[in-house]
């Protein structure tokens, strides 16, 4: 498979492994988990000015596209791999670190994990372990 055809099938991947995320996090947001989606949390420390429908837009679309170019990033990882699902849930933990604890809180949209309210921080963990095993999942399938 080419590099390119390898990169379209880890972005649809990435986009549907972003859609199950995105439904865990809505859920947990209205059971009370969570009080506002950090997608949204980042658009509106990067975008202050848009409007609310703008700015609920801007944070979706922002979501699935990076949810897609990190499929296309895995899709090369885990080429030709058995256990592509494991190995999506340690990418998708290494997704949230590097998030978490790093650009997320660079831009000041969030604090850093280990400083951040648990509920949070488990709440964030799980959702990338999931959209990781998707992904995984996703890819495994010949």
């Amino acid at each position: 498979m080419s590099v390119l055809s390898k990169a379209v099938r880890g972005s649809v991947a990435g986009v549907a492994a972003t859609s199950a995320m995105t439904t865990y996090m809505i859920a947990l947001e209205r059971l009370g988990v969570m009080r506002a989606q950090p997608p949204r949390m980042i658009v509106d420390r990067v975008a202050p000015d848009l409007s609310e429908p703008a700015a609920n837009a801007a944070a979706g679309v922002s979501h699935a596209a990076y949810g897609a170019l990190a499929g296309a990033a895995f899709a090369q990882l885990a080429s030709g791999r058995a256990h592509a699902p494991a190995l999506g849930i340690v990418y998708g933990l290494v997704l949230w670190a590097a998030g978490y604890e790093g650009w997320v809180p660079v831009l000041g949209a969030l604090p850093p994990a280990h400083r951040d309210r648990p509920a949070r921080v488990g709440t964030m963990l799980t959702a990338h372990l999931l959209y990781g095993y998707v992904l995984g999942r996703q890819l495994g399938r010949r």
